[in-house]
C-alpha cells in the first residue's frame, strides 16, 4: 500500500483537550513507519531514525555542516547524515532528538523571538525535550515539553527547504511525523 493511501487527511478539527502522552515504548505501529521499541524500552538510546514528514520529505538541517543555530527544514529523502536522528530518552517520559556524532539537539529556542526550530548544544533545557503523541490520522505529533507546541512546517507548505516551526496542536497533516529506523 502506498504512503498516500496510508496517510488519509483527517480534516481541520481542532483538538480541544490534549490526550494523555504515551511513552514511546507503549506506542503501537501506526502503519507508516511508526516506532516499535518493545525490545529496547528501558534503553537510554532508543535508536537512530529518519524523521519522515507526512509529505514524504524528511527533517533536515540547513547547511552543509551541522552547527549550533542551524535551522531545520524539510528535505528530500536521500539518506545523508543530516537526515539521521538519534532518539535518546531522559530519566522520564521525555526524549532528546540528537544529530549523530555531535552534541546538537532539536531546540525551539523561543528566546530568539520566532517559532523556528534550531539545532543547539545539549543543555538539558525543557526546550530541548520532546514527547511523542499519536496523531488521529496516523503518525505522531512531536510535542515540546516547554511550549507544549508541536513540530509543524511554516505556513503548512510542503516544499523542499520549508522551515520547520512550532505551532499549537491541531489535527492537520502538516503536524504529522513518522520515525523510520535508519
Amino acid at each position: 500500500m502506498g504512503m498516500e493511501k496510508e496517510m488519509v487527511a483527517s480534516g481541520d478539527r481542532l483538538i480541544t483537550r490534549r490526550t494523555a502522552l504515551r511513552s514511546m515504548a507503549g506506542i503501537a505501529s501506526a502503519g507508516i513507519g511508526a516506532l516499535s521499541l518493545s525490545d529496547r524500552a528501558t534503553a537510554k538510546s532508543v535508536g537512530e531514525y529518519v524523521i519522515l514528514h507526512w509529505s514524504g520529505r524528511v527533517l533536515d538541517y540547513n547547511g552543509t555542516e551541522p552547527t549550533a543555530d542551524a535551522n531545520l527544514t524539510l528535505g528530500e529523502r536521500y539518506s545523508p547524515s543530516s537526515q539521521r536522528w538519534i532518539i535518546d530518552q531522559d530519566s522520564g517520559e521525555n526524549y532528546y532528538i540528537k544529530l549523530p556524532g555531535t552534541d546538537l539537539v532539536l531546540d525551539l529556542s523561543q528566546w530568539r523571538g520566532d517559532d523556528d526550530i534550531y539545532l543547539e548544544r545539549l543543555d538539558n533545557f525543557p526546550s530541548q525535550r520532546w514527547q511523542f503523541e499519536e496523531h488521529s490520522a496516523g503518525g505522531y505529533y512531536i510535542v515540546n515539553e516547554r511550549s507544549d507546541a508541536v513540530l509543524d512546517v511554516d505556513k503548512g507548505l510542503m516544499d523542499k527547504g520549508t522551515t520547520v516551526v512550532q505551532q499549537e496542536m491541531v489535527v492537520v497533516d502538516s503536524q504529522r511525523w513518522a520515525f523510520l529506523p535508519f
